[in-house]
């Protein structure tokens, strides 16, 4: 089962990289950032409201969101870079 989630995570990770590297090449780093920042905050939001969380739990929320979000971000920060330094 382990194999499978990190197969899968390695795939959002090439994927988001791709997705970010091709928008910085075309649109600039902001808006390849923008992207996937601001669906992680609507998709926290929309959850958070939806389960009518208080504070403490809207806070582990956001935790949790954050971990999993880890390769969508890291695979975008990775393909924004790469972007950049083949600009240069």
């Amino acid at each position: 089962m382990t194999g499978s989630l990190w197969a899968i995570a390695g795939a959002t990770v090439i994927l988001a990289g791709l997705m970010s590297h091709f928008m910085t090449r075309r649109y600039g780093w902001g808006a390849a950032v923008l992207l996937p920042v601001l669906a992680l905050a609507a998709m926290i939001g929309m959850t958070w409201q939806e389960a009518g969380l208080d504070m403490a739990g809207g806070i582990g929320l956001l935790r949790e969101a954050l971990l999993f979000a880890a390769p969508i971000l890291g695979g975008a920060v990775v393909g924004i870079l790469l972007a950049l330094w083949r600009r240069a």
